[in-house]
Formats: C-alpha cells, structure tokens, sequence
C-alpha cells in the first residue's frame, strides 16, 4: 500500500511510477482540487452538516427535514427529464437563428418575454401531464 512503504530514491528504480513519489509530487495539485471543490459545493456541504447535526440533536425534526429534502429532489429528478426533452427538440426544430433573434443581447423585453412563455409551457405539460 502507498502510505505502508517509503522509498528512497536510489531504492525506486521508476520514481514515477512510485506511488509515495506521485502522491508527494502531486500534493499541491490534490489540495487545489480539494478547495475548488470545497467553495464550489460550500452551501450544499452547509446545509448537509446541519441537516446531519439536526438529525442527531432533535431526531423527530431531522428525519422529517431528510423527507422533505428527499422529496424535493425525487421532484426535482422527475422534472428534469422532460425539460431536456423540450429542449432538444426546440434545438432540432427551431433555427439557432430565430432563437438567437428572441433570446440573444439586442431582443430585450421580447426576450424576456419568449423565455417566460416557453418555461410556463414546459410547467403546463409537466404538471398536467401531457405527453
């Protein structure tokens, strides 16, 4: 295993390929990562912490904030769908031209209008289900 044995140089003939070498080599790159992680998911990784110390301070409201969150996102996962559905056939039925017409910088309100439109349509056929 990587963290059982330590090389020396002269004892490692391919110090690439050494794990304790890669590992030692790369440290800076591993740590970067973890931080570019840690800021991008801060909120979610939040919210998890308390969401856990809820769930062993008060277990009645805990398990019920785990409910709710697991429904939320089985809604969520079941909305998705059917938007990536919409969206590939506006991409494959309308011209990237006429979309860029109604939704590009110079359309304004009427873009803003288009968008809104288009979402209450893909809400309507989401919730009464019409596909």
């Amino acid at each position: 295993m990587l963290w059982e044995t330590h090389c020396t140089k002269e004892e490692c003939l391919i110090p690439d390929s050494c794990g304790y070498h890669i590992l030692r080599g790369r440290g800076d790159y591993v740590m970067t990562t973890l931080k570019k992680f840690a800021k991008r998911y801060l909120f979610f990784l939040l919210l998890l912490l308390l969401n856990v110390l809820l769930l062993i301070a008060d277990p009645g409201v805990g398990r019920e904030v785990v409910s709710l969150s697991l429904d939320s996102l089985l809604e969520m996962l079941s909305i998705i769908p059917p938007i990536f559905l919409l969206l590939g056939l506006m991409d494959v039925w309308v011209p990237k031209e006429t979309i860029m017409k109604f939704m590009g910088k110079d359309a304004g309100i009427k873009g803003g209008i288009f968008a809104f439109v288009l979402e209450q349509f893909s809400e309507i056929a989401i919730r009464e289900e019409i596909w």
